[in-house]
């Protein structure tokens, strides 16, 4: 099951939605320029020409980041439906617990889909029809931290660029970064998923206050519940089109 190209359950669902506004808007934070400025400052001590070839696959990159969070919330954690998917009847919904056993990934698991996720299409930010260069593509290695305030990656991808008897090969790693509340956003889903598990025909509307974030309560049917928690501080692009970070994910009794 493929998730570009999906269309998000919350435009197609009929369904009344409940929704806790715990916490307003949030400002873009000032250290999502670091990674931006770490690549302006290799590409300021490279040739001209070779320096377009990073700005494009470095530009591509941050956008590749932000694609796998944008999916990595939409499938709770995961960046594509998974077996036992939740079906609405036009998307997919994975479980953070199902029948008294929760099912979120870790955090480390998460990190470890968006590496994949961003190694698996980093191969799509290179020109290999460049007119200026042969260019030789090797395996990309991503690396993603997830911590409190924004979610950064570093990928090794040493692309080799050749030119008649020259060749300059990109040994620096592309440094990405979102200021997007991934793990914070997780905690709360986290918290959701045990407390679910102990009471999972109960909605707890006082529990969800206390988490201090923004809580989309979804009744499904009988069974299942889906529950959506925004991340309004930064809009994101992806194949979906630009939006806001969400968490998105399923509990069933």
């Amino acid at each position: 099951m493929n998730p570009k190209g999906q269309i998000t359950i919350f435009v197609a669902l009929g369904i009344a939605i409940i929704t806790l506004v715990v916490i307003g808007y949030y400002f873009v934070s000032s250290s999502q320029m670091s990674a931006a400025e770490t690549e302006a400052e290799i590409a300021s001590k490279l040739p001209a020409d070779v320096a377009e070839v990073r700005k494009e696959v470095s530009e591509c990159i941050q956008y590749t980041l932000e694609d796998a969070i944008v999916q990595a919330g939409m499938f709770g954690g995961y960046t594509e439906p998974r077996q036992n998917a939740l079906f609405t009847g036009t998307d997919f919904v994975n479980y953070a617990m199902e029948n008294k056993k929760k099912t979120l990934p870790l955090i480390e698991e998460v990190q470890n889909n968006i590496e994949s996720y961003i190694e698996t299409y980093a191969y799509d930010c290179v020109d290999t029809e460049n007119d200026k260069f042969k260019i030789t593509l090797p395996a990309p290695k991503a690396k993603v931290d997830i911590s409190s305030k924004k979610v950064y990656a570093e990928v090794e991808f040493r692309i080799a660029l050749k030119a008649g008897d020259s060749t300059f090969t990109f040994s620096e790693p592309f440094a990405a970064e979102s200021s997007v509340r991934l793990l914070e956003l997780y905690n709360a889903a986290d918290k959701i998923a045990d407390k679910t598990a102990e009471s999972p025909e109960n909605i707890n509307v006082d529990y969800l206050l206390t988490l201090g974030e923004e809580v989309d309560v979804i009744p499904f049917d009988e069974k299942n519940v889906i529950y959506r928690i925004p991340d309004k501080s930064v809009i994101l692009r992806s194949e979906l089109g630009n939006m806001n970070f969400a968490m998105v994910f399923a509990t069933k009794a």
